[in-house]
């Protein structure tokens, strides 16, 4: 058939020697026009047969099998192998779930009654798991399943793009309604998740938005800026542009989490102090940039922010910090 990954494919179902089916083929395993569908991964083998045939039945063991090992589905009900996220004793993502959806990809969110809630992409899906979690409840984002790009693709923006709109287009050929979760409307899972990117907060030049004098010492600027905002993160270049491996690493664990903060570009020398760098170090006493604060206290570096974000805590540390912003913004109005 050709590749394991993405592709067109015409079959010939055993039952219906005469009907040719064309179908999106996904790795993992799929329904369509009553054909069963199943992309094999390490082989680039595609079986179908017909639903109603005992050929079928054998290759429905096999695929359900085989999923469960990727993560993969596209069945709008009854997800027999959508992994279960979350540990209910410990109150977080089971170890399993971290493991399979630490990664990039487009993936199905399942409720507790094991309806589709959802298929969205990221490029950190647990930690965007968790912030769906947050926003609409365990119950409504109770397991999951996840395709992935090919190892040898790289997981950009695009890419994720094209595989979703793949993903959808052939869930919704094989007879399914688009998850409610993707609708237009204010119950958008996706519009939810949507987070304004602000260009890079600049200390000197943005000096009275930050209730500071334009002329004050660096660590001043420094202080006004973490206490006024619910999450900074000192970085080098912009959230659009990070200009070091580092500083991207902590831009997508932020993004993963949907996390509205505020990016200083220590780099730039026009709108903030000459001296932002070293004294941003002596602030924290910490040697090195991105360093990232949250609610006015210093959380670390992209190595910490990696432990938060794998443990699940990183998620929670910024959704609080957003709570306590919007209250201490409502306060402010009210008076």
């Amino acid at each position: 058939i050709g590749r394991h990954s993405l592709g067109w494919c015409r079959v010939v179902a055993p039952s219906m020697s005469a009907a040719i089916c064309s179908a999106r083929v996904l790795p993992g395993h799929l329904r369509h026009n009553g054909l069963r569908y199943h992309a094999i991964r390490s082989s680039s083998l595609l079986r179908a047969a017909s639903t109603s045939s005992q050929t079928s039945a054998s290759m429905s063991s096999a695929s359900m099998s085989s999923s469960s090992q990727n993560g993969s589905s596209t069945n709008d009900e009854n997800p027999l192998n959508a992994i279960k996220l979350w540990d209910e004793e410990a109150g977080d993502m089971t170890d399993e779930a971290m493991q399979v959806f630490e990664r990039p990809g487009v993936y199905f969110v399942y409720a507790k009654d094991g309806h589709l809630q959802y298929i969205g992409l990221s490029r950190l899906v647990a930690g965007t798991l968790k912030a769906h979690a947050a926003q609409f409840g365990p119950g409504a984002a109770w397991s999951a399943c996840i395709e992935s790009l090919p190892e040898d693709e790289e997981a950009t923006q695009e890419a994720l793009q094209e595989l979703w709109k793949a993903t959808m287009l052939s869930h919704i050929q094989a007879g399914n309604a688009p998850p409610p979760g993707n609708g237009r409307g204010p119950g958008s899972w996706g519009r939810s998740l949507k987070i304004p990117k602000r260009p890079p907060l600049q200390l000197r030049r943005q000096a009275a938005e930050l209730n500071a004098q334009s002329d004050a010492p660096t660590s001043t600027l420094i202080e006004a800026a973490v206490q006024s905002r619910s999450v900074v993160a000192f970085i080098k270049g912009t959230r659009a542009e990070p200009e070091c491996g580092f500083s991207a690493q902590v831009v997508n664990l932020l993004d993963s989490c949907r996390a509205d903060f505020d990016v200083v570009d220590v780099l730039d020398e026009v709108g903030n102090p000459p001296d932002l760098r070293d004294t941003l170090k002596e602030f924290t006493t910490w040697p090195t940039v991105p360093q990232v604060f949250a609610s006015g206290e210093f959380l670390g570096g992209s190595d910490i922010l990696t432990e938060m974000h794998a443990s699940g805590l990183l998620v929670r540390v910024v959704a609080s910090a957003g709570q306590q912003q919007e209250q201490q913004q409502q306060q402010q109005q009210a008076e």
